[in-house]
């Protein structure tokens, strides 16, 4: 007895029903009920499963026809609970889901090697591999792919076809060919449980055998043509970078040629007469955005290959035997797995010829991989750009300043070498003038201890060149101390980026090892950049001596407090400590010759005489002394700071050719004078002032004096922090900066005073940061919001602390009427006249004295009570303030007189 074909042809029309509704109708689901199609299959599928199930048990009960029909209920069970199952865990709902694959796994697993069984068995397995690893069970779920994998080579070893459920339904009439839906299906299968075995095998930390699955994946997708061209790419362009930091350069260049391969065959028919305007739009910006992806891929390639060159280049020569065999032996082991991992099918010869898969042994083969990179670093900073992806732009730039430091390496020129660092600086330098600290924290942090070893590795090339010099020029020491100024400010700028407070030499709490450790190295950098400075001054020499010992101090201690970073440091700590030992001898020495030399030149006026006198500045005398430093720190940054340029045009470069006599000369940036008036400081004018200077108004007249003043308005602008509108006098300046910094509070905190300028726009940055101080009390109503402020400006109070902000804003006047005020309230003017009065009243209560004719006289014999001396005491307060004619009053000179 068969299934009737009238039954099997409704057990079709429900199946290919519920398929529909999955592939077709649920592209149209609505984003409010997304799943609204699935369901609906869902609902189909279960009412089939009813029937199936119903009818199961009936040709059990009648065992009939030798139990062959019990094989087909069976078999259309399986793969009904198997999409039920699919579907289940679409709709997140993974238990019900997993019941079901179990279900399918019960009915099919003892018939897994018929054509019928194998198809829903690796198909409920790869399901409920996806159901475990949401679990996070890796391990379960590799056991039963591993059993999908061997069953499948099983299958295919018994040379049988396997038969889909399309095939089932449609069986073959005599005469006509064999079913083919089933193998397509069947190899489909195969290759997701390769993907998923990759996955797993990742997640279990076998990074190998992960790498092989993938591979296969891979290579089943290019041989059956189920491939997505730029998910392809992709895939096998990530992979490559698993083969890149396993040195294994061939099998690398191999799979980055196949995506260059299928990116190139894709971009010549990607675009189809059919398509629309938007979607052609839509397929180059992919196809852009995945090249440049996979132009990174290759100068990671490149830049790999030149760095394991040098690594290599730099190991000592004298290994032994053993381990230059065991080298041999994983290389020839590499050679054998690179002939496995490739895809036969493709032609990649011309491709990977561009670059080869060698070591570098000199600098010619450095050079030519050091072209490679940035070719295909060309093509990846033209689609991204600093202005949509500045994240994906900066590491761009700083492969550009990595190819850089690499081929310096393979160079013998000492000046090409000190160039070549000089450029990979001025990438970095570049950078972090685009860059803002806060946002791009990690980022910076790189560029300035990149941009520190480059100028450091500048300066290493120019002490050499002097050392081989007996009489190094002016112009040679002048580039010795300007590299070394350079990486100290870099340096110093990354030390700081680590500190817990800004005044402080404690470090960030949550630090990493490799944090740890570039710290103490950027210390240690510091130390031994401060003692190359060449000055011939003593002062100066001892203030650079002085900071060496400082920064050396600083590293000692950190490398005691974090031993497990300064394990790698052992030759680094044994020459600090060395130092630690010589410096404050080279310090002596150093100040002793300072003092012979100014006892040689001194006059009988005194030492001051010798460089002439100096006028006490505002800081040095009378009430300025005392200001504290968080005042004088504010001072400095509004008056002593260079502003930003307002009103010219600043030159980057150091020199420049006189268009007329084509004279090489120095570029000279002379600021503009100029005026702040009383006006402008009752405004804000954004960096703007009054300039004074003369105008020739007429060719034939002679030039007269002449102001130019900014263009003013009246304009409103909102505070968030302090909650109010205020009408402010501006220039076009003020507002267009207050839109860049996207709001008047950022504009305030992110701008320093000397560009701020103006008393009032001072007034108000200080209000604002006491306000953000005290936690925002202007929205103290609104906690929703207050919270939302606090989060957007609270990163403004990390360089202040309270002390600064409470002087921070004030002109020299206001601070010292402040400091007036203080030490009137610290020390307060008691007049004399009332201490002599309480002097003498303490004395009179002690010796118990009575005022003559206010009190009765106590007894003779007795003597003074309690009571008789509280009440002498009360008399004497009243006598006091009473203007009567008593001894006490008399002996007054500056009393009342009775008349």
């Amino acid at each position: 007895m068969v299934i009737p074909k009238e039954i099997l042809s409704d057990y079709k029309e429900l199946y290919e029903k519920a398929n529909h509704l999955v592939e077709e109708e649920s592209r149209s689901d609505p984003p409010t009920d997304p799943f609204r199609s699935h369901y609906k299959a869902r609902d189909v599928l279960s009412d089939l499963k009813r029937q199936l199930d119903d009818q199961l048990v009936s040709v059990q009960a009648s065992e009939e026809d030798g139990g062959q029909d019990d094989l087909c209920y069976r078999f259309l069970l399986a793969f009904v609970c198997r999409d039920l199952g699919r579907i289940y865990i679409y709709t997140e709902e993974p238990s019900e889901g997993e019941k079901l694959l179990n279900r399918c796994l019960e009915l099919v697993t003892p018939l897994k090697e018929l054509p019928q069984g194998i198809i829903p068995f690796i198909g409920a397995i790869n399901e409920l591999s996806i159901v475990l690893a949401s679990k996070e069970d890796y391990k379960k779920g590799l056991d039963i792919l591993i059993e999908a994998d061997t069953s499948y080579e099983d299958f295919k070893a018994s040379g049988l076809q396997a038969l889909a459920v399309q095939d089932i339904f449609n069986p073959p009439e005599d005469g006509q060919d064999a079913p083919a839906a089933g193998p397509k299906e069947l190899e489909s299968l195969y290759t997701l449980v390769s993907f998923y075995m990759a996955q797993m095998y990742g997640h279990l930390g076998e990074p190998e055998k992960s790498a092989r699955c993938c591979h296969r994946t891979l290579h089943r997708q290019l041989e059956y043509k189920t491939y997505d061209a730029i998910d392809f790419a992709l895939n096998t362009a990530t992979l490559s970078q698993f083969y890149i930091g396993e040195e294994r350069f061939q099998e690398a260049r191999h799979h980055l040629a196949a995506a260059t391969l299928i990116m190139a065959e894709y971009e010549t028919h990607m675009l189809e007469p059919e398509m629309s305007e938007k979607q052609r739009q839509d397929t180059t910006e992919t196809f852009k955005h995945r090249y440049a992806d996979v132009a990174r891929c290759w100068a990671k390639y490149g830049l790999y290959l030149m760095q394991t060159s040098k690594l290599r280049l730099m190991r000592d020569e004298d290994e032994d035997d053993e381990a230059k065999s065991l080298e041999k032996v994983m290389r020839n082991l590499r050679l054998a797995e690179a002939k496995q991992s490739r895809f036969p099918g493709l032609d990649l010869t011309a491709c990977e010829n561009r670059i080869s898969c060698d070591y570098c042994l000199t600098f010619d083969d450095a050079k030519l991989v050091f072209h490679f990179v940035n070719e295909w670093l060309d093509i990846a900073k033209d689609y991204y750009k600093a202005e949509n992806e500045a994240t994906e732009y900066s590491k761009i730039i700083q492969d550009y300043a990595e190819a850089y430091e690499h081929i310096a390496f393979f160079e013998e020129n000492p000046e090409n070498q000190a160039k070549m660092q000089k450029r990979r600086a001025k990438y970095l330098e570049d950078l972090l003038d685009l860059l803002d600290p806060i946002f791009y924290m990690k980022i910076c942090r790189e560029c300035w201890y990149g941009a520190g070893t480059a100028h450091a590795a500048v300066l290493d090339v120019r002490l050499d060149i002097i050392r081989s010099t007996s009489t190094p020029s002016p112009e040679e020491i002048k580039k010795v101390n300007q590299s070394c100024m350079k990486a100290i400010q870099h340096f110093e700028s990354y030390v700081k980026s680590y500190l817990a407070k800004p005044q402080s030499e404690e470090w960030r709490p949550n630090m990493d090892v490799q944090e740890q450790r570039l710290m103490l190295y950027a210390h240690f950098h510091i130390g031994r950049i401060y003692y190359k400075l060449i000055s011939a001054h003593p002062l100066q020499q001892l203030e650079h001596l002085a900071n060496c010992h400082k920064y050396y101090k600083l590293f000692d201690a950190g490398c005691e407090l974090h031993k497990e970073a300064a394990e790698q440091l052992q030759g680094e700590i044994g020459v600090v400590r060395e130092m630690l030992q010589l410096l404050p001898l080279k310090i002596n020495t150093v100040k002793a010759r300072f003092v012979r030399r100014k006892m040689a030149h001194a006059t009988p006026q005194g030492v001051k005489l010798l460089n002439g006198w100096k006028r006490p500045g505002r800081f040095e005398k009378g009430l300025g002394a005392q200001l504290p430093e968080a005042y004088k720190k504010f001072w400095r940054e509004w008056k002593l700071t260079t502003p930003a340029a307002v009103h010219y045009i600043p030159k980057e470069r150091e020199w420049e050719r006189d268009e007329v006599t084509h004279a090489i000369k120095p570029v000279q940036n002379i600021p503009l004078p100029l005026i702040d008036t009383p006006e402008s400081h009752k405004g804000i004018w954004g960096g703007e002032a009054v300039i004074k200077g003369f105008q020739k108004r007429q060719q034939t007249k002679r030039r007269v004096p002449h102001f130019w003043v900014p263009n003013l308005r009246r304009s409103v602008v909102h505070s968030h922090v302090l909650d109010s509108y205020m009408s402010v006098v501006v220039t076009e300046r003020t507002l267009d900066q207050i839109h860049e910094c996207h709001g008047f509070d950022h504009y305030l905190l992110k701008n320093r005073a000397c560009d701020l300028r103006s008393a009032l726009a001072l007034k108000l940055k200080r209000e604002v940061l006491q306000a953000l101080q005290k936690g925002v009390p202007a929205l103290a109503d609104e906690p929703e919001r207050q919270k939302e402020v606090l989060k957007e400006y609270s990163r403004y109070l990390e360089p202040y602390s309270a002390e600064e902000i409470d002087w921070y804003g004030h002109t020299y006047l206001e601070a010292i009427r402040k400091l007036q005020n203080q030490l009137r309230e610290a020390e307060k003017v008691l007049p004399h006249k009332l201490e002599f009065r309480s002097k003498l009243i303490d004395q009179l209560r002690q010796a118990g004295i009575s005022e003559a004719g206010k009190l009765e006289k106590p007894d003779a014999l007795a003597g003074p009570s309690a009571e008789h001396k509280d009440s002498d005491i009360e008399a004497l307060t009243k006598l006091e303030s009473s203007p009567s004619s008593s001894w006490l009053s008399k002996i007054n000179p500056f009393g009342k007189k009775e008349t």
